[in-house]
């Protein structure tokens, strides 16, 4: 009993001693030591809420009768919340660098016929063309009226 004694009061000793070095890590000024190893990486997030998810760490859900068909769809069906607000819309960004100019496209079928449009201003004359061939001869006149003087007709 003496040697359960002993070895609970230096327990209780050393942890009074760690305290106290805890509560007065101020007041201690010393060297710092060399930095330590580092240590093995930790879990996932998701490995964690798979292990507590199947009952490893925690309460044990089964989802569609087996713990083995959990993956990281039902992780992050797990944690989505619902539908938030909309956010405030964003700056412009700038503006980008032209694209590649890209293949010519196959031709379109016609349009439909505009609508008329307005009468244009007349245009200059045109060169003069070619002389036509001679007509048709005309049907003779009907004849002229008597004149006073058989001699009015005659020139000098």
């Amino acid at each position: 009993m003496k040697k359960n004694f002993l070895k609970t009061a230096a327990v209780g000793i050393s942890a009074m001693a760690a305290l106290a070095l805890v509560g007065c890590d101020k007041a201690l000024d010393g060297v710092s030591g060399a930095d330590g190893k580092d240590g093995a990486d930790g879990k996932s997030a998701y490995e964690i809420w798979r292990e507590w998810y199947t009952g490893e760490t925690g309460p044990k859900v089964n989802i569609v009768g087996s713990a083995n068909v959990i993956d990281m769809d039902d992780y992050i069906a797990y944690n989505k919340g619902e539908k938030g607000e909309p956010g405030e819309k964003g700056e412009t960004g700038e503006k980008g660098e032209t694209g590649e100019k890209g293949e010519t496209g196959e031709k379109g079928e016609p349009g439909e016929t505009g609508e008329t449009g307005e009468k244009g201003e007349p245009g200059e004359p045109g060169e003069p063309g070619e002389p036509g061939q001679n007509g048709q001869p005309g049907q003779n006149g009907q004849p002229g009226q008597n004149g006073r003087n058989g001699d009015a007709a005659v020139v000098d």
